[in-house]
């Protein structure tokens, strides 16, 4: 603030005004109040930048727990549901291979030739196209491949089956359930002939069967037999073995021997036997066998007892 007691207001002229020092000292703290207030403010400014800036990253790393516990979350749902010997039941591989197990899981139907063509020979599939298309048809296996050409030269293709690796899925899981449900293709050729159904081709089924089944089948035993082996390695173990003819008398060509574990109900050991093996004589099938399989089982578990059928050479083996 600035004042001149001399000052003549009624002249009209300026006159000089002269500062108060008193006023001055004022305007300085006035000054500096709002240089410490807006410093004051910058500085908050700053710390809440700070602030916010840590809770952002807090906030994105617990909304990437989240995430990730939510994906987990999903992913369990996506599983399997492992069987009833979970420490068995590969439910890893079941998740690797989903799509593949979606397509042994689809429903199928029969359905009549003729009813079945008679949705391709109506008209051309191709859109805005009216022409009556020319339709053929073959077999491969269980799977029907529909090929409709029209006048226009549209060709639709169609095949009953879904492909994997140049190979239909429905011609593969016949064979496979026709061996794992315990039939033979005699069998199921001779319903599939009864009933009208296009089936695999002998052939091609113990093809199937040489190049996919059996290796598939002798994979799993392996992993399953050393899983079981490891949960009895500490144990006393007690088994019971039998063996089953492909006939019965004294006609049988072969002979499949197991070795049960009594208290769980596991087969821990199988061997299989040709007559052909044992001087062509169908009795010694039984005993040979069960000498093998108790031979290679007693290399890692510690057997001490074995229950099986009173046979008189299975006593003396057994006595040996």
């Amino acid at each position: 603030m600035y004042y001149n007691e001399n000052a003549d207001l009624s002249d009209g002229e300026d006159d000089e005004l002269l500062p108060l020092d008193t006023e001055v000292g004022t305007d300085d703290q006035e000054n500096q109040a709002v240089d410490d207030q807006e410093n004051r403010a910058v500085d908050n400014l700053e710390n809440q930048a700070v602030v916010d800036q840590e809770n952002q990253v807090v906030d994105d790393q617990e909304n990437q727990a989240d995430a990730t516990t939510t994906t987990a979350s999903s992913v369990e749902e996506d599983r399997p549901v492992f069987g009833p010997h979970r420490k068995l039941s590969r439910g890893e591989d079941l998740f690797e291979f989903r799509k593949e197990v979606e397509m042994v899981k689809e429903k199928k139907f029969e359905c009549s030739l003729e009813l079945f063509l008679n949705l391709f020979v109506e008209c051309c599939r191709t859109p805005g196209c009216d022409k009556v298309p020319k339709v053929k048809h073959h077999f491969v296996g269980t799977t029907l491949v529909v090929t409709a050409k029209c006048h226009a030269g549209h060709i639709f293709k169609f095949a009953s089956s879904r492909e994997v690796n140049g190979l239909y899925v429905n011609n593969l899981q016949s064979a496979a359930a026709t061996l794992l449900s315990g039939n033979n293709f005699g069998k199921v050729n001779r319903l599939a002939d009864f009933l009208g159904l296009s089936f695999l081709s002998e052939s091609t089924f113990y093809q199937m069967q040489r190049l996919y089944l059996f290796p598939a089948v002798e994979e799993w035993w392996s992993w399953m037999r050393g899983e079981l082996l490891k949960e009895f390695s500490d144990e006393k173990v007690v088994v019971g073995g039998d063996g089953q003819c492909d006939s019965p008398g004294f006609t049988a060509k072969n002979l499949c021997y197991f070795l049960m574990e009594l208290t769980s109900g596991y087969i821990l050991e199988i061997e299989v036997r040709d007559k052909r093996h044992v001087g062509l004589a169908s009795t010694n099938m039984e005993k040979v066998a069960l000498q093998n399989a108790l031979t290679r089982l007693k290399r890692v578990l510690d057997v001490v007892e074995v229950a099986t059928d009173a046979s008189s050479s299975i006593k003396k083996l057994i006595g040996e």
